[in-house]
């Protein structure tokens, strides 16, 4: 049996994706599971196009979104905290920061 997509996310029809993969550890097509999977969309704020969608990793879930200025730089920085979540705990016991600048239609 062939699988594919009915509808297609805005994640995976923007123009710009980064996509980061993990190479340890199983995926949903080696286990036949879903996953959620997690990403940032920058959308453009007349037309609602997607300009540029950057994926999280397998398992990692974006908890929180904040902007801020960093020091002297004139530039707005987004800082997006993730958390990683296995199956076999209770509560995530490892995440990261990931800091992302937009500037002149690139990430």
């Amino acid at each position: 049996m062939d699988l594919k997509n009915v509808l297609s996310s805005c994640s995976t029809s923007a123009n710009s994706v980064i996509k980061l993969t993990n190479s340890g550890g199983p995926s949903a097509d080696d286990c036949g599971q879903e996953v959620d999977v997690y990403s940032l969309l920058i959308i453009d704020q007349h037309t609602f196009e997607v300009l540029h969608a950057h994926q999280f990793l397998p398992n990692e879930y974006a908890i929180s979104i904040v902007s801020t200025k960093l020091g002297e730089d004139p530039n707005t920085y987004y800082v997006v905290g993730t958390a990683i979540v296995n199956s076999d705990e209770s509560e995530p016991k490892q995440g990261r920061f990931v800091i992302f600048m937009w500037k002149d239609v690139n990430l």
